[in-house]
């Protein structure tokens, strides 16, 4: 299964300190950075990317400020895409039986103001929030949740969570290739790596394909998305997969 990760804008109604993507936000009227819209991406991943080969993680930026974003989840679930939406959660996005609403509940977020559009709640061990308390709050509510490591970028007396041992007995054994769209439109093999201006959705450029399963089966960005995808949505998804394959290599001889 391949793994497209796209983030149609660039831009945050938050202000997090630990935020890997801060230094990269931008306003939201800003059309150098924030230049996608549903027309290219729709008519990009129609071209590349088939819906029994891709599974999708939605970023950002806060992906609720996209203009389009009900439109975007809505016509990729109709298309048959699975995938993760990262969000705060503060803002609407619609819910899909196809997508899961991934919600980091963040500190500038206070225990009585809860994020309410998303199905799974992510809480950083933040030693100056309550994070107790919000996962308390969500055994309560029987809200589905994940408590992960802190780490703030830059500062050596926060918990690293890359030494954690979080993820070194953990390998990626699903997704095979990655890509990754900003949203200006240019590409990227990973979060680490980025095309040059060249490979740019805008202009139908192919997709930049990094091999995951041999070169970084260790990725913590791949890890992170298996982590929410239980055994039943992964074998369905490989299933799915290989009947399309197999009735394509039927129907060509």
């Amino acid at each position: 299964m391949n793994l497209l990760t796209l983030n149609p804008i660039s831009s945050c109604n938050l202000s997090c300190e630990h935020c890997p993507n801060k230094e990269w936000t931008y306003p939201i009227d800003d059309n150098e950075h924030n230049r996608l819209n549903n027309e290219i991406i729709f008519n990009w991943m129609a071209k590349y990317t088939n819906p029994y080969e891709w599974f999708l993680e939605i970023s950002g930026g806060e992906p609720g400020l996209y203009p389009g974003i009900s439109e975007l989840v809505q016509e990729l679930s109709r298309l048959g895409y699975y995938g993760i939406i990262r969000t705060n959660g503060t803002l609407p996005i619609p819910k899909t039986d196809t997508f899961i609403r991934l919600a980091g509940w963040h500190k500038q977020t206070s225990l009585a103001t809860p994020p309410l559009y998303c199905d799974y709640m992510l809480i950083t061990r933040n030693p100056k929030d309550c994070w107790q308390d919000k996962a308390q709050y969500c055994q309560d509510n029987n809200i589905q949740y994940k408590c992960i490591e802190y780490k703030r970028f830059g500062d050596e007396d926060f918990v690293d969570a890359d030494d954690s041992g979080e993820y070194k007995s953990k390998f990626n054994t699903f997704f095979t290739h990655w890509t990754i769209i900003g949203s200006s439109g240019v590409q990227g093999y990973c979060y680490a790596s980025w095309g040059e201006d060249k490979d740019n959705i805008c202009n139908m450029s192919p997709p930049l394909m990094k091999e995951m399963t041999q070169s970084c089966p260790t990725c913590a960005g791949t890890l992170g998305l298996l982590d929410f995808m239980d055994d039943s949505l992964r074998q369905k998804l490989a299933v799915r997969r290989d009947r399309y394959v197999y009735h394509n290599s039927v129907s060509e001889k």
